[in-house]
């Protein structure tokens, strides 16, 4: 099994991780954003990339993994994330205080299915969940667009199909289906509770899988975790997004 990585720039690492749904280019700006001042590195999860294309697929598998990457590339001051990226890297930071000082989730929460059931959030209807994996496993084409244009409502069509594109070409059916099932079956309450405030939440909630309404409510079972509301959002505003981390390695170095 070969993990593929990369890095650039100079300063405090950071180590940036995407979720099944995106490839890299949808975080390049941030990526170049964090690269100025950083030393910025990423990494092909298992199955995807350059990395070897071989399973398994599951939150367990992918945790362990991106603690190795930690291993090799590190040291690093944040672990800055989102989708079910932001799972794995609450585990690993839980598991490996010394590897993971401080994790970034943008605009994603750590919740346990039924942890959201009384929010108007999509990640709340089991219903919908289950039919999201239904639609991925008979056409993978059909199940990206909607998972991604939910999340992203402001995309034209000609976006969410290049987007599209891009994402299966850079994601195979098996991981982005089995990353799926993984993220939504995971259970990273615990983890997220003991990061305190080692826990970071970057969000403006635009999306209907995670809105603003429910970081708001996520507040009261994570109380220790920091939460910046950003105008714009977490993806679409790297400026800001860069922000909360420069603050964060200011203060890791300090």
């Amino acid at each position: 099994m070969r993990l593929w990585w990369e890095q650039r720039g100079e300063g405090p690492g950071v180590l940036l991780a995407h979720s099944y749904i995106q490839h890299p280019e949808v975080l390049q700006g941030l990526a170049d954003e964090l690269a100025a001042d950083h030393r910025l590195i990423r990494y092909d999860p298992r199955g995807t990339g350059e990395s070897t294309h071989a399973g398994p697929y599951d939150m367990d598998t992918d945790v362990a993994d991106l603690i190795a990457v930690v291993e090799a590339a590190g040291p690093i001051a944040v672990l800055l994330a989102n989708g079910d990226a932001a799972n794995r890297s609450i585990h690993a930071a839980a598991q490996r205080p010394d590897l993971v000082p401080v994790v970034v989730s943008m605009e994603t929460l750590p919740l346990t299915r039924g942890d959201a059931e009384d929010s108007d959030a999509l990640v709340g209807s089991g219903g919908v969940l289950s039919g999201l994996i239904v639609m991925m496993r008979a056409d993978y084409r059909s199940g990206m667009f909607a998972a991604i244009q939910r999340g992203n409502p402001d995309l034209s069509d000609d976006e969410l199909r290049e987007r599209i594109d891009r994402t299966v070409a850079y994601v195979p059916h098996e991981a982005g289906l089995g990353r799926l099932e993984a993220w939504i079956a995971d259970a990273p309450s615990e983890a997220a509770l003991a990061l305190g405030d080692r826990l970071v939440i970057a969000y403006e909630g635009a999306g209907a899988w995670f809105t603003a309404g429910l970081h708001e409510s996520a507040q009261q079972f994570l109380p220790e975790a920091r939460f910046e509301h950003l105008d714009g959002g977490a993806i679409t505003r790297p400026d800001l997004t860069a922000g909360v981390v420069r603050a964060v390695t200011a203060a890791t170095r300090a």
